[in-house]
């Protein structure tokens, strides 16, 4: 039988495969004990509201809400305001961290 929280995961794992990146975490942003971490991730927005900017994580991983996202080569950051765990039929499938843009 097939699992869809098992298909969906092997679906985002290929959607990261083409379109992933290299995406710093800044743990406590701008302050003397700030430490980066490089992930494996890729940047994507909602749907249906475009101006909703998210990253997509294929694991969990210990995150603070106001930690910073950047993608390795940018001069963009992102503040993270709200963490989502996306589950389908009891399966975790991808990690979900919604970032606002940071003014520099």
């Amino acid at each position: 039988m097939i699992n869809a929280g098992q298909e969906f995961r092997k679906g985002f794992f290929q959607l990261l495969k083409t379109f992933g990146g290299t995406v710093l975490l800044h743990k406590n942003f701008n302050c003397d004990d700030s430490e980066i971490v490089e992930l494996k991730g890729m940047k994507n927005s909602k749907k249906e509201d475009s101006s909703v900017i998210m990253f997509q994580f294929p694991e969990r991983f210990d995150v603070k809400i106001g930690d910073v996202l950047q993608q390795k080569g940018s001069s963009e950051y992102w503040k993270i305001y709200e963490t989502e765990e996306k589950i389908v039929t009891d399966v975790f499938v991808y990690f979900i961290l919604y970032v606002n843009k940071l003014e520099r």
